[in-house]
């Protein structure tokens, strides 16, 4: 064989060779799996960004930013009523589905109760359109709300809390065992409560965070939320809080 023979047979080898070993279509990591939306909360004005889907937040009576968790987090004052809204997509209708909905929360002091953290909920009573919502509800408790009105309510309470420190809330629905639940993850541990699902929420209402109805203002700063429709296992949600500087967005790449 001639010398261009050669050149011929080494370029067709080399070819074949990259096809063996080209990688396959990108898959998606375990936590871009379901993701419906993910707010870093990173801006320092304005709209905060749905970096994965398409619910971004509109600031209300703005909100500001500072240090987070990692980046930025948005910081309220109570008394000038600041929080960040929503309409939320179809994806995030929670009423028949499994959903898992995470935020970083900091408490910086010891407030009054039922300061809302974050949510799906109505704006105004009657409330019939509530879905569910993570509050604080005493100085040192959480609590995890799924509601279909006033009157009928599937509540978890007492979530220990900390202040000036960072903790990871995670609130949840597992349709296939039909349970709805939270899990809170601090420096102390992981306090994981459920209960039997009984409700139906609602199906139509705002995602808020720093809110409970657009009152009773969250006291203190929230990072990097996340809403996946599924249940995220106890591994992934482990994982998640061991991150530690990373929080979540490390693992939430940004389509957008």
């Amino acid at each position: 064989m001639g010398a261009g023979g050669c050149c011929v047979l080494l370029l067709i080898t080399v070819a074949a060779t990259l096809a063996q070993i080209s990688p396959g279509p990108r898959r998606l990591n375990p936590f871009q799996e379901q993701l419906v939306a993910a707010w870093t909360l990173d801006e320092t004005t304005g709209t905060r960004m749905d970096c994965w889907g398409t619910n971004d937040m509109t600031a209300v009576n703005a909100p500001v930013a500072v240090p987070g968790k990692i980046a930025n987090a948005a910081s309220w004052r109570t008394a000038a009523s600041q929080y960040l809204t929503a309409v939320p997509s179809p994806e995030m209708n929670a009423s028949n589905t499994s959903f898992t909905c995470a935020a970083w929360i900091f408490v910086s002091n010891s407030p009054p109760s039922y300061l809302g953290a974050f949510g799906c909920r109505s704006s105004a009573s009657p409330y019939t359109n509530d879905q569910w919502a993570v509050d604080m509800i005493s100085p040192t408790g959480l609590r995890v709300t799924y509601t279909i009105g006033a009157a009928a309510n599937d509540t978890i309470t007492n979530f220990t809390t900390l202040t000036n420190t960072w903790m990871l809330m995670f609130a949840w629905c597992d349709l296939n065992r039909n349970f709805i639940g939270g899990t809170l993850f601090t420096t102390n541990g992981m306090e994981w409560q459920e209960r039997a699902k009984t409700v139906t929420t609602g199906r139509g209402c705002n995602f808020e965070i720093g809110c409970n109805r657009q009152a009773s203002f969250w006291p203190g700063m929230i990072d990097d939320a996340a809403f996946w429709r599924r249940m995220l296992s106890t591994n992934e949600m482990r994982l998640l809080y061991n991150l530690g500087h990373g929080g979540m967005a490390y693992y939430l790449t940004k389509r957008r």
